[in-house]
């Protein structure tokens, strides 16, 4: 740790480092969102509109599972990145074995609810018709794997904050990569339509883990699972409540900012449905998916910074400052990448916004292109203030102000989303829908943006 911190307190190095963490996980955040892209291309192309529809009602339940995943993985890395230079390694080892357990019992829940209820779940989120049967293939199939897909997230984090960005790549693209070509396999020469999507998705992180378990075999971790009576012996399972609450308090922020995008997409579904029908839910599935993809950039920036700003403002604290000025030029780095990366991906939508839609619109149906091009121009006018809100949010939570963290995903996700949203779609009807996401993230940024500037540091520990 005492060499970690000298690294990190030259500028130079501190770039350096910033760029590492910062590059390594948006690459690997990205590989992991295009599963859903993947599945999105190849439904459209191998199952048709309603295969389209049918996969964009269904993504909050995705949404949600990645969501508990990352704010068990997320709280839990976090706290440890927080405390692991004042513990011992046992106890290091409880607070990652308790986060655990408690994740597989949160997956095993959920694969539970895949196995019984997919159906009503499916028809509850607006399925119905051609939709409902192909709805309730790709939620059995994707829950029946919550298991897998969330201690992938969970094992991502840790790696991550246990000084090992590059495997946590490696691991996210291999396991994307693979997704593409069973997408493929089991789409085109297998025939097994939306069963075969969501497979392909669900043995691809059986393989991200796959890889990431070298962590382990190398012995490189600082961190290794206990068994429940090694655990009850140890001072901290006797606080295990108050630790799950530092954890949740943590990882809320995350979990929130995912369960928005869900929240988002339920209600853009019901709206559409009731606007213009299955076509523009349709339209809208091309909008969602390439949104999930381009907000992982955003989500891997502000990940990726997390340990190395929750390991500076830890050492801060112990120095007895209130923070380091390697947290302020970390977040300046940061909010000045998000921005970058905004423009130049909202430059490339106005360039191509037919070539976009075309690549998911394989019957060429000229309603679909038209109000998929319209709403890919307004849509993702918010991404400036997207990658505001999240980075600062990520941020906030990094040095232990949660709170303000999640009041930002509230704002983002329910307390302005409904009502601007609503409101714009009662007077411009689609086009008002399509316009409610830069109001409701602009809002939000000046909040964000307000909540950074007057922060106070919280004693960590």
């Amino acid at each position: 740790m005492e060499n970690q911190t000298v690294k990190l307190k030259s500028s130079t190095s501190l770039f350096k480092n910033f760029v590492k963490y910062a590059s390594l996980n948006m690459i690997g955040m990205l590989g992991v969102s295009l599963f859903i892209l993947a599945d999105t291309f190849f439904i459209a192309n191998g199952v048709g509109a309603d295969g389209l529809a049918a996969l964009n009602l269904v993504l909050p339940v995705v949404q949600v599972m990645n969501g508990l995943g990352l704010m068990i993985g997320m709280g839990a890395a976090t706290r440890f990145s927080l405390t692991k230079s004042q513990e011992d390694t046992q106890t290091v080892n409880v607070r990652f074995s308790i986060a655990a357990y408690v994740l597989l019992f949160l997956s095993l829940v959920l694969s539970i609810i895949g196995l019984f209820f997919s159906r009503p779940l499916s028809a509850f989120l607006g399925a119905d018709g051609s939709t409902l049967n192909l709805s309730t293939t790709y939620v059995r199939w994707m829950l029946s794997f919550a298991p897998f897909f969330m201690f992938n997230l969970f094992i991502q984090c840790f790696v991550r904050n246990d000084g090992n960005p590059g495997l946590a790549m490696k691991a996210m693209l291999i396991g994307s990569f693979s997704n593409i070509l069973l997408d493929y396999l089991f789409i085109f020469p297998l025939g097994w339509g939306m069963a075969g999507a969501a497979s392909a998705t669900a043995f691809s992180q059986i393989i991200s883990l796959g890889v990431m378990s070298m962590h382990f075999s190398t012995g490189k971790n600082t961190f290794t699972l206990l068994r429940l009576n090694e655990l009850r012996n140890h001072p901290v399972w006797s606080e295990k409540k108050q630790e799950l609450k530092e954890i949740l308090s943590l990882g809320f922020p995350t979990f929130l900012s995912e369960l928005s995008l869900g929240v988002i997409l339920l209600l853009f579904n019901s709206l559409l449905l009731a606007v213009r029908g299955t076509i523009a839910v349709s339209a809208y599935g091309i909008i969602a998916n390439l949104s999930i993809v381009l907000t992982a950039l955003f989500n891997g920036l502000a990940q990726g910074v997390q340990p190395l700003m929750s390991l500076t403002y830890g050492e801060s604290r112990e120095e007895g400052e209130s923070e380091s000025n390697e947290v302020r030029t970390l977040f300046r780095y940061g909010v000045v990448t998000s921005l970058l990366l905004a423009f130049l991906l909202y430059g490339l939508i106005l360039l191509f916004p037919e070539s976009i839609v075309s690549l998911f619109n394989n019957d060429n149906i000229p309603e679909l292109t038209q109000i998929a091009v319209r709403g890919l121009m307004i849509y993702f006018a918010a991404y400036p203030f997207i990658g505001l809100n999240i980075f600062i949010a990520n941020s906030l939570s990094a040095i232990n102000q949660p709170k303000r963290a999640l009041i930002i995903t509230l704002l983002r996700g329910f307390l302005l989303v409904i009502p601007v949203t609503l409101v714009l779609a009662y007077f411009f009807e689609i086009t008002g829908i399509w316009a409610s996401a830069p109001l409701f993230e602009m809002l939000t940024a000046l909040v964000a943006i307000y909540f950074w500037n007057t922060k106070k540091a919280k004693k960590t520990g």
